[in-house]
């Protein structure tokens, strides 16, 4: 785990210190990834609570395996992107960003019933990707590359929820039909770090050479670790919608940079005399 995210923040340095580059677009992203962890088990979720859950809620989950589980992962989440355009790659870009994941919810539900277990957590991380780009007219663009992040997980918890738990109203857990936290002692899930490796794909579509409104499609594998636990393996699969301010400098004697004379033309020389030199 450490050599993965060692190489990922080398190859975000190296990537962001390139000599003689021009930052060509900044933007925002928005999306709804799946960062499925290949072992997401009632007793892997269990595992990463801090102090155990108590033995009232394990029994309901013991002997159920992967198999009788319907697993989920939905991850809302922004990004900030910048766009480097390196002056001595023609046609290649450098995507940086800064991504923040809010309300990550995965886990499962025991099949035929309402009950289950979801880990919520939150990250933050850094990325970057070496894309190649082909254009049409100016306005069409097509991307395609490879990239990784490396992130940090915080605000960790773990939700029980199932109407078949039935507890009296001592042990002020879970009533029948609600979907209540349990209380932080048992669901605390220490913070943890990430590391991922991704093909990047997505076009873009230029309106008045001023915006660029896209779509990217990544798909990779990575991993994923709670301080105090195991790490696990996870298959990222990520959809974005995206919005750039494109930025270049515009020619003079143009409208927006896209009508008018672009050739430079001499300066009159003022003629003396005159108010006000006029």
């Amino acid at each position: 785990m450490k050599k993965v995210i060692i190489i990922a923040v080398l190859f975000i340095v190296a990537t962001g210190t390139q000599a003689q580059v021009e930052i060509k677009n900044i933007g925002l992203s928005f999306g709804k990834d799946k960062d499925v962890q290949s072992r997401l088990t009632p007793q892997a979720i269990m595992g990463k609570s801090t102090t155990g859950l108590p033995s009232e809620i394990t029994q309901y989950f013991d002997g159920i395996g992967h198999t009788q589980v319907n697993s989920f992962a939905d991850v809302p989440n922004i990004k900030f992107a910048m766009t480097l355009e390196p002056s001595k790659l023609k046609k290649t870009e450098i995507y940086t960003a800064a991504n923040l994941t809010f309300n990550r919810q995965e886990g499962f539900e025991v099949a035929n019933s309402d009950l289950g277990l979801t880990l919520k957590s939150n990250e933050f991380n850094l990325e970057a990707a070496i894309v190649k780009r082909k254009s049409f007219i100016g306005l069409l663009h097509f991307y395609g590359g490879l990239g990784t992040n490396v992130g940090y997980q915080f605000g960790n918890n773990i939700l029980v929820s199932g109407s078949e738990i039935d507890y009296t109203p001592e042990s002020s857990v879970l009533r029948q039909g609600n979907y209540i936290d349990i209380e932080d002692e048992y669901t605390h899930v220490n913070n943890g770090i990430s590391a991922r490796g991704f093909a990047h794909l997505g076009f873009g579509l230029s309106l008045f050479r001023i915006v660029e409104l896209g779509y990217e499609r990544r798909q990779g594998y990575g991993m994923r670790q709670y301080f105090g636990s195991e790490a696990d393996y996870a298959h990222m699969s990520s959809n974005r919608f995206t919005v750039k301010y494109i930025m270049r400098k515009r020619k003079k004697n143009t409208v927006f940079g896209l009508f008018g004379d672009d050739k430079k033309k001499g300066k009159k020389k003022k003629k003396k005399g005159g108010i006000f030199g006029l």
